[in-house]
């Protein structure tokens, strides 16, 4: 095909095209623009008023609007800035439940250490996942907010995630923190004398002598 013919098939195309585009309108394209419904400002005379844009009805909850204290809710305090106080009592079945929800949602991308290492991650041809335990001065308020509203190229789980089981993926992404920067104070008395034992340079705990008894041969 010469130069020439390519140009008036081009020319043919176009033609077609803009006719096609000229049969067709938004209207055609959208029923939901065409069908029957009362605009803004529109007089109805069904109603007393004779309007047809009328108050909410008695208990309607603006999508914007924020039911409960704003510190649970939102992760912010009265001025809008991120809290740095747990506004829940942190409790083992909390931590549990953090840890369930972690696991299911988080791990998948943050690892199950938190580290950022996982299958998925490795994958990633844009940004990786960040370690969580480069984000421990992050405030509280802040995590919530990010699991809540999603961050740079992650979404968010408000969808899938109750008020208080964000907060509990909080707490138990804290324990992950804690967990890799924990310290000796931290640990009981007990626990700190089995630790400061095994510790590098200390010899382990003698076990009791009847540790692992004999048994005497028949």
């Amino acid at each position: 095909m010469n130069t020439l013919n390519l140009k008036g098939a081009a020319s043919a195309l176009a033609v077609i095209l803009a006719a096609g585009a000229s049969g067709c309108s938004q209207e055609d394209i959208d029923p939901m623009i065409k069908q029957a419904k009362y605009k803004a400002y529109a007089p109805n005379p069904f109603f007393a008023d004779g309007r047809g844009m009328r108050q909410p009805v008695a208990g309607s909850v603006a999508r914007e609007q924020t039911l409960g204290p704003t510190q649970l809710v939102l992760g912010v305090d009265e001025k809008g800035q991120a809290i740095t106080n747990f506004p829940l009592p942190v409790t083992a079945p909390l931590l549990e439940k953090g840890r369930a929800k972690y696991n299911i949602h988080c791990a998948i991308c943050h690892g199950i250490a938190g580290d950022g290492k996982s299958l998925v991650a490795s994958q990633m041809s844009l940004k990786a996942p960040p370690s969580l335990h480069e984000k421990r001065a992050v405030t509280t308020g802040h995590l919530y907010k990010t699991i809540a509203e999603g961050f740079g190229l992650m979404g968010g789980y408000a969808a899938e995630l109750s008020v208080e089981e964000r907060w509990a993926v909080v707490a138990y992404v804290r324990a992950l923190q804690r967990s890799q920067f924990a310290r000796l104070d931290d640990a009981t008395p007990e626990a700190r004398t089995v630790l400061a034992a095994q510790a590098p340079g200390q010899a382990a705990p003698a076990e009791p002598h009847d540790a692992h008894p004999v048994k005497e041969h028949q």
